[in-house]
């Protein structure tokens, strides 16, 4: 609902529109984009005081800290950074930070991580000819038993066994079924994240 002084304002606004386009002054066009400027600043006002949330103005309570952490991930998750280097570069504590991941998301900050190498690795299982090896490489595991051990504890089955489900028997890899959803890593083997 629209405070009095926002309508009386609103309405000022509108008359010296109509003014401006009844006399067709000199200037007029000027003018009249400026009154139209005041009436956008005006609706956006309104806007926003009816949906703070799509305004960004209440955010939940870290959300800023959690959409920042996970551009972090985004950009480094081939580095395997330990928690507190995500936590210093983001200007916070681990702890408050895998609290505010779990608040945000149920999950924590190292398994938010984990989640996201575990991502490439099946897009890479699924969409490229990569040998296990070769992914476990691309995505910074020194050694590809270590992955293997990664991948395995993360979702339930092997990165090979990962891929042979996927595909299915004799099925050619352009008709490779869609990778399941993050939050049921362990879909393949019945059981849950």
């Amino acid at each position: 609902e629209p405070r009095p002084a926002e309508v009386a304002h609103l309405t000022q606004v509108f008359g010296l529109a109509l003014q401006e386009f009844a006399e067709g002054r000199a200037g007029r066009r000027e003018a009249l984009t400026a009154v139209a400027g005041l009436i956008l600043v005006a609706f956006r006002r309104a806007i926003a005081a009816a949906l703070p949330d799509a305004a960004g103005a209440r955010a939940a309570p870290g959300q800023r800290l959690f959409e920042r952490f996970k551009a972090e991930v985004e950009a480094h998750y081939r580095a395997h950074l330990p928690i507190a280097d995500f936590a210093r570069r983001l200007g916070t504590s681990p702890q408050h930070l895998t609290r505010t991941c779990r608040a945000l998301s149920g999950r924590s900050a190292l398994e938010i991580a984990h989640d996201r190498i575990v991502l490439e690795a099946r897009r890479h299982l699924l969409y490229t000819s990569m040998t296990v090896a070769e992914v476990a490489f691309l995505l910074g595991f020194s050694d590809p038993a270590y992955f293997t051990r990664f991948f395995g504890q993360r979702t339930g089955v092997s990165p090979s066994a990962y891929r042979q489900a996927v595909e299915g028997p004799g099925r050619p890899p352009a008709e490779r079924v869609a990778e399941p959803p993050l939050g049921e890593a362990g879909a393949l083997n019945g059981r849950s994240g």
